[in-house]
């Protein structure tokens, strides 16, 4: 039976405005996996939830589920992950992820690879130097895909299960390889 009222931790993929004040989000959550949700009055100034709804943002999410879609009824813990990077090529490298998640995750499925694969790379970009982002994106792709069933997981050794900060000296050093099998699960895919 599908719960009615969900509290899970969740990334902001993407948001646009619905009606007069309102805001509809695309959050990919821990428990349900990808929900399209909408916070009513969100883009006013009033709102408390306002700051926590933009791309990129992290946190433990409350939703309920109304008649035909989830509406965001709080946000805590948050972190605005992706502003809170320092330089615009973290910021860059994290709309490029959040737009793979978009394009390549439909519907409400949990994964929990999936999630932890883009948890992990948003809590560690605002920390990662300039020259460690494009191997930590690189990372973040390839587990993104693996998670999703377009790249194989044999022959990448550890970099798919260690932390972002362990795997980015294997990830630099198999840069040919890794954007090769990105480039393979596009074509799996069909997108």
């Amino acid at each position: 039976m599908l719960q009615r009222e969900v509290h899970t931790r969740g990334i902001v993929i993407a948001r646009r405005a619905a009606g007069e004040g309102s805001v509809r989000v695309l959050l990919y959550t821990e428990e349900l996996g990808l929900v399209r949700a909408q916070l009513t009055s969100g883009r006013e100034e009033r709102s408390q939830l306002r700051p926590y709804l933009l791309p990129g943002t992290v946190g433990i999410y409350s939703l309920v589920r109304g008649k035909a879609e989830w509406r965001v009824t709080g946000a805590y813990q948050c972190q605005i992950t992706m502003y809170a990077a320092h330089m615009s090529a973290a910021r860059e490298s994290a709309q490029r992820v959040l737009e793979l998640v978009r394009r390549f995750v439909h519907g409400e499925e949990r994964n929990d690879a999936l999630f932890s694969a883009l948890f992990g790379f948003l809590n560690e970009l605002p920390v990662l130097s300039g020259e460690d982002i494009e191997p930590a994106e690189h990372l973040a792709a390839v587990r993104l895909l693996a998670a999703l069933g377009y790249v194989e997981e044999v022959g990448l050794g550890t970099m798919l299960s260690d932390s972002y900060q362990k795997s980015l000296a294997p990830a630099r050093e198999h840069r040919t390889e890794l954007i090769a099998r990105i480039h393979r699960g596009f074509e799996a895919s069909g997108i």
